[in-house]
């Protein structure tokens, strides 16, 4: 089963490589995903004194890797939510953070992750636990009659 992290207008794709040509992209300060045009807020990967998180651009196409800024063991915080693909907790830091249910097991009413991880972290959305490895990022559209525009927050 494709692995699928959403967090508002942006979506990514659990990859197990990345692919060849990919080209690393310079960041400085935190790896923003995407803008809010409207809100002016970001999706963002906020960095730390050791990395979070690296971008590659691949022709037109923008992949993260996500560097496990948190080990695999128990995570702070109660469950706050669930759904068939995903587990809701309400962490110390981040807030509301969710977690994909295959990556997870609970254990006295928290869960523990299996796989080290970074959150994904929006104003206004619950931040998004992103495991160890790559996502190739995808661009949502919507159709009105002839126009087709990128979804904004």
């Amino acid at each position: 089963m494709e692995k699928i992290v959403r967090q508002g207008d942006v979506m990514l794709y659990k990859v197990t490589e990345l692919p060849k040509g990919a080209v690393a992209v310079e960041v400085k300060g935190d790896v923003i995903l995407a803008h809010g045009e409207v809100t002016g807020h970001a999706h963002r990967i906020k960095q730390t004194e050791k990395p979070s998180a690296r971008l590659f651009d691949v022709g037109a196409e923008r992949y993260v890797q996500s560097l496990g800024r948190y080990g695999a063991g128990a995570v702070p915080g109660e469950i706050v939510d669930r759904d068939k693909n995903s587990i809701t907790v309400l962490h110390p830091i981040h807030g509301r953070t969710k977690f994909l249910v295959d990556e997870v097991c609970e254990n006295n009413g928290g869960i523990v992750a299996l796989y080290p991880w970074t959150p994904l972290e929006h104003e206004e959305h619950s931040a998004a636990a992103l495991s160890k490895g790559y996502f190739r990022q995808a661009y949502q559209h919507e159709e009105k009659r002839a126009e087709i525009t990128r979804v904004i927050d």
